[in-house]
């Protein structure tokens, strides 16, 4: 009977990791999503007449951060797109 209750608690932290293991993937696909969703609403704010107005306001942004070293993690959980490579792309499509 004891080799029972080994092998539900091994079955509950085997689920248990699986679970975790599946919400981290499926948080850095959102956020990878989220990313590109991000250089098209540049797009679209450049074909609607906003480019300027856009270059703008990630040249101000640019300014105000700062520069840390970012480590893969961290560039992994990042919720938008470095702002230098938002500025290239959008200064290409207008």
């Amino acid at each position: 009977m004891a080799i029972f209750g080994y092998m539900l608690s091994f079955m509950v932290l085997f689920f248990m990791a699986f679970v975790y293991a599946g919400n981290g993937m499926l948080r850095l696909s959102m956020l990878f999503v989220g990313r590109k969703q991000e250089y098209r609403a540049d797009q679209f704010a450049i074909q609607a007449g906003f480019g300027a107005g856009l270059l703008s306001f990630l040249n101000k942004l640019k300014d105000l951060q700062f520069d840390a070293p970012k480590n893969l993690f961290s560039r992994l959980y990042e919720t938008h797109p470095p702002t230098m490579l938002r500025i290239g792309e959008a200064e290409k499509a207008m």
